[in-house]
């Protein structure tokens, strides 16, 4: 059904390496270097990281597959975030300047001691 809308004719392009996301700079493991002036794209836990200027809070919540239940079998515990579109203004949670967040599992962010 979806062959009438160029599905069938893109292929995915697998990087085995990231030098910036979002014009942020990323190192191999994964920890983003974030400029405290500018909204954040994901969400980012609220453990170790001051309240925001800008940004509300939610839960992050997901329904997890379970391969013989199906969707919705597995609900994991909820993780307490910043939506995305957060801005930290001019300090950051860590300090100073920029802040350096790792990307973690479902492309949440967790502040990384700088």
């Amino acid at each position: 059904g979806k062959r009438g809308n160029g599905y069938g004719r893109i292929t995915a392009k697998i990087e085995t390496s990231m030098s910036g996301f979002f014009g942020a700079p990323v190192d191999g493991s994964g920890v983003v270097t974030w400029p405290a002036d500018q909204p954040i794209p994901a969400h980012v836990q609220m453990a170790g990281v001051k309240a925001p200027v800008k940004g509300r809070p939610e839960p992050f919540l997901g329904r997890q597959w379970d391969g013989e239940g199906g969707a919705g079998q597995d609900i994991p515990n909820p993780e307490l975030c910043w939506q995305p579109g957060a801005s930290f203004g001019g300090e950051g949670p860590t300090g100073e300047g920029p802040m350096k967040f790792q990307i973690g599992q479902y492309g949440v962010w967790t502040a990384v001691s700088q």
